[in-house]
This record gives structure tokens, sequence and C-alpha cells, in this order.
């Protein structure tokens, strides 16, 4: 009797070792840190670099689930798992016309990232309107328009951002706020693969490399945005 090809094809995938399947990843909930371009699953993001760096070291590919649905590791913001990121919020504000401590942001509008932990802090605490933008790059573009008095992002990037050239002299970082840091952790319900993925996610260099990398395609995606930002 023939075995149907798709009984055959189950058989081969049943018989696949462990470390030869992908890892299936959910980006849980909306945040998404560095964000250069409208997320789309996750493609093109720095997370999803950064867990196929990790897959890279561990020999597996990656292959981005459905939210709540069937995933090896979950990343996103948690109080379980490994942590990976930890994002803290800080203000960068226009040198001319902006503000010139975080209490002038009363009854006014900031931008920021939709999906941003931090709007509803902002909202109540100073009666102010979120402006929201699917990216930072966008986020950025709205600041230097004028759409906004300040840009609520992650800390990291705005200091990457008010260093180079075309921003130096056109915006400043106004303030952090660590006490509002926020942390990104990987989780997984395999305490086998969890244990074997945590030297590979706490290999910190491999992140600030990341980070900085994504904080400059976050500053080119905001210049193609804008003509104002003249990119070098």
């Amino acid at each position: 009797m023939r075995i149907p090809s798709l009984s055959l094809a189950l058989c081969a995938l049943l018989a696949m070792p462990v470390w030869a399947q992908p890892l299936r990843v959910e980006l849980a909930g909306d945040y998404r840190p560095l964000l250069a371009a409208e997320p789309r699953t996750g493609a093109g993001s720095f997370e999803r670099e950064l867990i196929d760096r990790w897959a890279e070291s561990m020999g597996r590919t990656v292959q981005v689930a459905e939210t709540g649905g069937q995933a090896d590791l979950r990343m996103g913001l948690g109080e379980a798992g490994i942590a990976y990121y930890q994002s803290e919020p800080a203000a960068l504000t226009l040198r001319e016309g902006g503000l010139a401590d975080l209490n002038g942001l009363e009854g006014k509008s900031f931008c920021v990232v939709a999906g941003s932990p931090h709007i509803e802090h902002f909202s109540e605490r100073f009666a102010a309107s979120a402006k929201r933008y699917s990216s930072a790059a966008q986020a950025l573009a709205g600041l230097a328009a004028g759409n906004c008095a300040v840009l609520i992002e992650d800390r990291v990037l705005l200091e990457e951002i008010a260093a180079q050239p075309e921003w130096d002299g056109f915006a400043r970082v106004l303030t952090s706020l660590p006490e509002l840091a926020v942390t990104l952790r990987v989780s997984a319900d395999d305490a086998e693969l969890l244990s074997e993925l945590q030297p590979v996610v706490e290999r910190e260099n491999l992140t600030r490399e990341l980070t900085s990398a994504w904080a400059q395609k976050v500053r080119l995606a905001a210049c193609a945005l804008d003509a104002r930002l003249d990119c070098h």
C-alpha cells in the first residue's frame, strides 16, 4: 500500500531532530523598540535581527509565529523570562521653540510610537495628547515637522540621534526617566530550551551592537521622511 505524500512529509518532520527544526517565535504585545519602519510580523526589526542572531548561535533558524499561536519562544514586555533589553524613556525636544523642561509639556502634545507603554503616564501626568506614529523614524520626523512639543522614546536611541550632525543644534535630549524603565524578556515553556538560550541572550556586546545599528537605521529612515534632516 502506498503512503500518501502528506503522510511521508509528516513522518519526515517527526523524525527531524529538534536542533534542525526552526524556532517558532512570537513577538508578543504591541511595543517594539527601535522601529525604523512600520512593523510587519517583526520582519526587519531590532528584535527579529536579535532572535536571528541568537538562533544562528544555536544552529537553528527562526519562524515568526502568529500571536496566540504555538510558539517555542515569546518576546516582549513581561514579568517572566530572560531580560534582553531594558528601555528607559527620555524626551527629545527642538532647540528652537522647544520646551525648557518637561513641566512645559502640560496641555501640549507629544510624539510617540503606537504601542509604547509610556503613553498613559505622559497623557495623565501632563494632561498631554499623544500623537501616535507607526515607527520611531516617523515619530522623529513628526517632531522635526513641529507636530509635537517632545518625542518620548527610548533613551539610548534618542541620545544616539541627538549626537548626529543633522540633529546636533536642532534638538536636544530634555530628560530621561529611569523610574519608568520597562524590561523586555524572552520566555519559553520548555525550561531546557530557555537554559540553552540564556548564555546566548546574555552576550551584552551583541545587544549593544544591534542597538547602535538600529538607532542608525531609525535615523536614516527619519531623514528619508523629512527633507529638513540632512543625513550624511
